[in-house]
């Protein structure tokens, strides 16, 4: 079939890309130092990440088993990095994975342990860049599908997840360990071990400028169709 043919093509030009790509990359690591502009690393983060996204992407439901392999990669290279790092730029391209990873998931039968764990660790950042974005409903969707293929008592430590297995409408503490210019930040809670709390400055009763790093701030949590 001349279509298959021309499209098997084009994913081995992608394989060549891709390879060269990362390689090129991982030649840079020694360039990588904590004197290095700010944007510059979070450029080689980005590059690292999205490379091998890009190409898992082109792999799915052609060779399922060598795109969940990358995807892992690309994890695993996001757990060298302190999460303090992360801007919007690394959000959204974990949000990319995880949407990624999660189609993967539908159409495979892998470990769903691992995404569980991944998702416990990165989860706030992920929702930091699912809100709004054009993918959210098709993200949504898929996460559903995987929840539904997969066992109830690990569907429901995914929702524990999303809406934060916390203290739901109560008061709870916590610490400003992160801000953003765009507008939203992220608590370290006090009384549970959950990761991270994402939350945006319109919902912050005050002047969302006056708040700094290490400030103990209140918090409720409120589940609705989406976690505010």
């Amino acid at each position: 079939n001349l279509l298959i043919k021309m499209r098997y093509a084009r994913l081995k030009k992608m394989q060549a890309n891709y390879k060269n790509s990362l390689e090129l990359l991982n030649s840079l690591k020694k360039d990588i130092t904590k004197d290095l502009p700010n944007k510059m690393y979070i450029k080689y983060i980005f590059e690292m990440i999205d490379t091998r996204i890009r190409y898992a992407d082109s792999l799915i439901r052609i060779d399922n088993t060598q795109a969940y392999n990358i995807t892992i990669d690309a994890i695993n290279f996001v757990n060298t990095i302190d999460p303090n790092s992360f801007d919007f730029t690394i959000y959204n391209s974990l949000f990319k994975l995880t949407y990624l990873y999660i189609q993967l998931l539908s159409c495979t039968d892998y470990s769903i342990d691992e995404f569980i764990n991944y998702l416990s660790k990165y989860y706030p950042y992920i929702l930091a860049a699912k809100n709004g974005n054009k993918k959210e409903q098709n993200f949504e969707i898929e996460l559903e599908n995987l929840k539904k293929k997969i066992n109830v008592i690990d569907a429901k430590k995914i929702n524990n997840i999303i809406n934060f297995n916390a203290k739901i409408n109560e008061i709870n503490h916590g610490y400003i360990i992160k801000l953003s210019e765009r507008g939203f930040g992220f608590i370290k809670p006090e009384s549970y071990s959950y990761q991270t709390i994402y939350f945006h400055c319109t919902k912050f009763k005050g002047d969302f400028r006056s708040l700094k790093i290490n400030d103990r701030v209140s918090f409720k949590l409120l589940v609705s169709n989406k976690t505010e």
